[in-house]
Formats: structure tokens, C-alpha cells, sequence
């Protein structure tokens, strides 16, 4: 059926006529009538119509107002706007149960939204300077309910782009409590945390990007949140089934706000002010508050705590201060707590272990582990007396846990005979004297704080062969990555090198295969712990080391490729770590027979790759097809898309949404579908539009 502006209503046409007649007088008694006994259908727009005229007459500006007394004036005139909006807002329920009509009525409000939000603006202005502040609730909740209503899917935000950026300030004027002096209402802060989310996750880009450009202001971002968590607390604090629903819808909320702002030059603030007034210690409060109520989140609710780490990933600086943020703030235990508690047939177990094994990957790293310790310690007999029940992954990444946490002295003995020296073993030779012998006392550079050796000798030796072109360029890159607070890639020093050796040694008393003596080991901690070391040629291995960073560190990776060459005593192993969009190397050269459990550690170097996030899981063999569409445009991109296992009906949306991200170049704002199409909405500088992926 056509829409029309004049659909008919067969049963009340005229007293449909009868009641729109009366209500143009525009008096206030046949306006109020025609918002209670109108007979609303969604085809019929008439009375948008009928009263739209009444609103285009705007209202007295402030300075207006204050040069008379106008107070009659005004509170008649809100009320007939009022009245007006509540009739429009009857229209648009009734129209949004069909499209067709959604869309017509869209497009008739979106032409005159100015004059609606120049009204609803003045009515809480008005109503601010001459109510009381508990007053107050009744008209600014109604206003940030007709802000979320005619934002919602049906409509979409663009109702709002005639006037977008004047309505998004007075929904942020509301949010902060301007109208109110500060104080925040329930119901009303519900409802902008809703039409928030619609302009973020299923608007057009006009009505994000102004958000975006809002929260740009620090003051305005920082109140944005402090206000989240205010109300993020209280729903936590009086739970119940209805309070339930908005916690979800306000997590929802703060990690697309999160997800939205990432991209922008205030992320690093953004994720500071986060951590200081304590939004992410309210989610993940209110998250254990759910699950100990027996309240389960679902697949796109757990899918956003991966969403967290994956937001702390995507910059390289702060990534390990970001990811102890998460670990303090008991991401850890709520991942614990939901593998334990949701059954096994669910897919959001697979998902939760993803990301348990994610977080196992920064475990190496001195804070991460110490902040996951701590954040441990509250369930610590909880874990112990649960042991037998444990699921498997759970168990290995306590396992990880206590590996990866070497004290210092214990860190410090690995390196007992390490010397960066490549010819350290030839001055030893020469001074009749072994690396078994006795332990070294080591010195370090003075000029990098680099490099490290077990006697001036072995430093003169090393200067003359390599570490006079390394030793500026070194300490440059020392102090950029302190600067970016990047870790350092220690070659002969830190938790890196020295989980290397523990590990690698613990993998061959285990008598798993180690690979030859005279290729390159490698041991991949990419997703946490490996099952089993990988080797590849030593000339392979070269190879791969052209491309990466710091090149002046090349020449001393061929020099020990070399050294190692030449005896059988020695041997090369690489561990690979993690780091947000880079991986960390660390190539070291162990020497068998001096140390109780197999192989010492003798010289290493770190060196640096990068990475697509989207890297994050192996491919499992499945092969996707991304369609996108912004503003109209169609491009088709095949691409092998990684997919974490186990490949079940439902896939992990934090997997997808790293792995599509490198694919669609745009801000996911929300993923769905089941593995054999999965739909992603993005927003990029084409515009925002779908994209799918799907199995050819």
C-alpha cells in the first residue's frame, strides 16, 4: 500500500477530520484532545500536518525573555509546543511499526527537527529557571525519551541531521545535569544512554561523528564519563530485573563509546580518565554483579570484554600499562567465574577461552602478571578448592600464571653466564677459563645501557666488532620507546629473555621435540604458552629478520647466526611475545651442559616485527568474502579471514571484529550473523554502511 499523508481510517474518519479540524485553531484544549482520543494509525501523517505550523513559530530568544515579564507567555506557549510534540510523538509510535510509514514520517520530521529542537531546548531552559531541581524529572526524562524514541531503529538518526549537532549538545546538557544542578535521573539518564547508542551503533554517520566531535572537548568527555559511572553504580547498587536490562544497555554504551573514540587524538585521555573515575572498575563491578545474580550476558555482551583488550591493543603506546588496567580492574575473574559458571554447549565458553588465551600472551610481562596476581587474590580459595572442576584452559593459564612470575633473583640467574660478546667464547677459550666455570659479573654499556658483558675484555672485543655502529642508534631507541612506553626488546636481560630459557628448557626435559640443533627454534607465544617449538632453517630465519627493527641489529642476529654455526654445543632459539600491533624476538643463543636442566642462556638480541591485529588467531581454513557498502558504493574484498576455533555455529565476534577490522579500514561499531555470514556495521571516511562477510 501507498503512504500517504491522507491514509484513510475507515472505522473514525470523521471524527478523525472532526478532532484535526478543531486542533488548527491551535487552541490548547483541542490540541490536548487530539493527543488523547486521535485515532493513530501508522499510515495516517495528517496530524504532523496540522500542528508542525505552531511549532516553525520559534521560541523568544533568552534576551527576549529576560526584558519582560513574560513568564505567562512562555509557560502558555511551552505547553501548546508540548502538546504539539507529544501529537507528533503518537504519529511516529504508530508509523514506526511499518517502514514504509517509518520512512515517510522521517522524512516529514526531518525537515522541520530545527523548530522541534529549538522548542524542546527552550521548555527545559524555561522549566530550569522556575522549578525546583526534584521537579525537574518529569520534563527532562520526557525530552531524553523523545530523543531516543525518534533515534531508534525504524527511524534511524536522521531525523536528527537537520539539527544534529544542537540536538546531540542538548542530550550531553541533560546527561551532565545542567537542567537539574547537577543531579541525574534514572529513567532520563536510560534513555540518553539509549540514544546514545542509537547515533553510535545503528545511526548515519552525521549523528556519530558530532557525538565524536563533542567528547573531543576533554571537559565535556571527562563529565561524559563520570556521569556513566554515576549511573553505572546506582543501577549496580539496586538491582533488579528492569535494572538489569539498563546495565547491559549501558555497557553497551560505554564500550561502543570506547570503540568510537579509539581512533581520535584523545585516546590516550579518554583511556586515562576511564581508569581514574572508575568506568572500568564499574563495569566489570556490575558484570560480576549480573553474573552472581544468575544474569548471563550474551554473545555481543562477552564479546565486548575481548572488545576491551582489543581497544588497549590498538595503539603502541601504554599497551602493557592498558592491559594491567584491564587485569586490575578483574577482567581476569570474570572470565574465570564465566567459564565456570555457563554451560558447556554455549558458544560463549569457546569466546571466553579466546580471550583467556589472549590475556595468557602478555602474561610474560612482569605488570601484567603482577596485576593479574592481584586481582586474583579475593577468589584465590575459591580457585584452589574449585581445582578438580577446572575447565582445561583455565588451567593452563594458571599454569602460565605461575610460570611467567620469576622473581628477580630468580629472573637474574638465568643470565648468570650471559655476555653479549659474540666472540665471548673464544676470550673465555684464551683465558683457559669456561662459561660453566664460575658465574660472571656483568657490566653494561655506559653510552646505550643495551648491551651487557662479563669482563672489559669482552667489551673491547664486541666494540671493535659491532657494537660501535649500534651503540648511538641503540640508546635513540631506548629512549623513544620510554618515551612511547613501549617495552624495550632486551635481548640479554629481563622476564622475556629469561621465560625463554625456562621454557625452552622445560619443553626438552618434557622430551617434546625441540627441532634440530642446526635450525632456529622458535617458540610462539602469540595466543600464550605454545603446545610445541617450531624450528625453521637458519638461512630462512635471516630472512625473515631483514624486515624487521631496529636494522642496525642485523649484522649481530647474522653474527650469532654464524657463531652458532660452528659448534654443537650451542644452539638459537626464538621466543616471539605479543605487543599490541607489533611482536617482540628474542633471539638467544644457548649453550648445552652448564646449567642443571639442560641449556644456559648466552647472548641474546630483541628485535621488533609488525602486525595486523586481524593475525591475532591462525586461519582455520575458511575463506571470506567482505562486501561493503558506504554511501551507495560496492566493493568486494576476498580475504582469508581468521577465525579462532573451535569453527562452531557461532564465531567469536572479538576474533571477527580484529580480523575485519584490518579489512574494512573503519570503526566496527556492531557485529552479528552466525559463522556462515557474519554482518558488520562500520563507520570509515567514506561514510558508515554494512559490510558481510560470508563463505562463498
Amino acid at each position: 500500500m501507498n503512504i500517504s499523508r491522507s491514509a484513510v481510517s475507515p472505522h473514525s474518519e470523521h471524527d478523525a477530520r472532526r478532532l484535526l479540524a478543531n486542533a488548527a485553531t491551535g487552541e490548547l484544549s483541542q490540541l490536548k484532545a487530539l493527543v488523547q482520543t486521535y485515532p493513530y494509525r501508522h499510515s495516517d501523517l495528517r496530524p504532523v500536518d496540522v500542528v508542525m505550523p505552531f511549532l516553525r513559530v520559534p521560541p523568544l530568544s533568552l534576551p527576549t525573555r529576560h526584558q519582560a515579564d513574560t513568564t505567562a507567555i512562555d509557560l502558555l506557549a511551552i505547553l501548546k509546543a508540548l502538546t504539539c510534540i507529544e501529537v507528533i510523538g503518537h504519529v511516529g509510535q504508530a508509523a514506526g511499526s511499518k517502514p514504509l510509514s517509518s520512512h515517510a514520517f522521517s522524512d516529514i520530521l526531518r525537515e522541520d527537527w530545527p523548530s522541534v529542537i529549538s522548542w524542546l531546548t527552550f521548555s527545559l531552559e524555561y522549566s530550569a529557571e522556575n522549578m525546583s531541581r526534584e521537579r525537574m524529572i518529569i520534563p527532562v526524562t520526557s525530552v531524553a525519551q523523545l530523543l531516543v524514541d525518534f533515534t531508534q531503529r525504524a527511524f534511524k538518526s536522521s531525523i536528527i541531521r537537520g539539527a544534529c549537532s544542537r540536538t546531540v549538545d542538548l542530550a550531553f546538557r541533560i546527561w551532565s545535569g545542567e537542567f537539574t544542578q547537577g543531579r541525574t535521573f534514572t529513567k532520563a539518564t536510560c534513555a540518553l544512554a539509549g540514544f546514545f547508542g542509537n547515533c553510535l551503533d545503528m545511526g548515519d554517520p552525521e549523528a556519530a561523528t558530532t557525538i565524536m566531535e563533542h567528547l573531543q572537548d576533554p571537559n565535556r568527555a571527562k563529565s561524559f564519563f563520570k556521569f556513566l559511572i554515576a549511573h553505572l553504580v546506582e543501577l549496580d547498587r539496586t538491582l533488579t530485573t528492569g535494572n538489569a536490562l539498563r546495565i547491559i544497555k549501558t555497557h553497551d554504551l560505554y564500550i561502543v563509546t570506547m570503540e568510537s573514540l579509539s581512533p581520535s587524538t584523545i585516546w590516550k585521555s579518554v583511556w586515562g580518565w576511564s581508569i581514574k573515575e572508575g568506568a572500568l572498575n564499574a563495569y566489570t563491578r556490575s558484570v560480576h554483579t549480573l553474573l552472581s545474580s544468575g544474569i548471563f550476558l550474551d554473545q555481543q555482551g562477552i564479546a565486548y570484554m575481548g572488545g576491551l583488550i582489543e581497544m588497549a591493543e590498538r595503539t603502541g603506546s601504554g599497551i602493557l600499562s592498558k592491559i594491567g588496567d584491564l587485569s586490575r580492574s578483574g577482567l581476569v575473574p570474570l572470565l574465570y567465574r564465566y567459564l565456570h559458571a555457563i554451560p558447556d554447549d554455549l558458544p560463549s565458553k569457546d569466546t571466553i577461552r579466546t580471550f583467556l588465551r589472549l590475556t595468557s600472551s602478555y602474561l610474560p610481562y612482569p605488570s601484567v602478571y603482577q596485576a593479574v596476581i592481584q586481582s586474583l587474590e579475593p577468589y584465590r580459595a575459591i580457585i584452589l578448592s574449585d581445582a578438580p572442576r577446572h575447565d582445561a584452559c583455565w588451567k593452563h593459564f594458571y599454569s602460565i600464571l605461575r610460570f611467567s612470575s620469576l622473581s628477580s633473583s630468580a629472573r637474574n640467574a638465568y643470565y648468570a653466564f650471559a655476555c653479549d660478546n659474540i666472540k665471548h667464547l673464544e676470550v673465555q677459550e684464551q683465558r683457559q677459563r669456561t662459561a660453566g666455570d664460575q658465574r660472571l659479573t656483568r657490566s653494561t654499556c655506559s653510552g646505550c645501557h643495551t648491551t651487557f658483558y662479563c669482563s672489559k675484555k669482552c667489551q673491547e672485543v664486541d666494540w671493535k666488532a659491532l657494537h660501535r655502529s649500534e651503540c648511538a642508534s641503540a640508546s635513540d631507541q631506548l629512549r623513544v620507546r620510554r618515551r612511547n612506553r613501549q617495552w624495550f626488546p632486551w635481548g640479554s636481560k629481563g622476564n622475556l629473555g629469561a621465560v625463554l630459557i625456562q621454557f625452552f628448557n622445560l619443553m626438552r626435559l618434557q622430551r617434546n621435540n625441540v627441532g634440530p640443533v642446526r635450525s632456529v627454534s622458535i617458540v610462539d607465544w602469540n595466543m600464550g604458552a605454545p603446545s610445541e617449538v617450531e624450528s625453521i632453517p637458519k638461512d630462512q630465519y635471516l630472512s625473515l629478520c631483514i624486515g624487521r627493527h631496529p636494522a642496525y641489529l642485523y649484522p649481530r642476529v647474522s653474527a650469532m647466526v654464524s657463531s652458532a654455526s660452528l659448534r654443537t654445543d650451542l644452539r638459537l632459539v626464538e621466543a616471539k611475545y605479543r605487543h599490541g600491533n607489533e611482536y617482540i624476538h628474542v633471539l638467544a643463543m644457548l649453550q648445552e651442559g652448564h646449567w642443571p636442566s639442560g641449556y644456559a642462556f648466552l647472548q641474546g638480541v630483541g628485535m621488533i616485527s609488525k602486525h595486523g591485529l586481524a593475525s591475532m588467531f591462525k586461519t582455520y581454513g575458511t575463506t571470506f568474502t567482505l562486501e561493503r557498502r558506504c554511501k551507495g558504493l560496492t566493493r568486494r574484498l576476498d580475504a582469508a579471514v581468521p577465525l579462532p576455533p573451535p569453527t562452531n555455529t557461532y564465531t567469536t565476534m572479538g576474533a571477527i571484529r580484529s580480523a575485519a577490522r584490518g579489512l574494512v579500514g573503519g570503526a566496527i561499531l556492531q557485529m552479528y550473523g552466525r559463522l556462515k555470514e557474519i554482518t558488520v556495521r562500520v563507520v570509515s571516511a567514506e561514510g558508515q554502511g554494512r559490510c558481510r562477510l560470508f563463505e562463498p
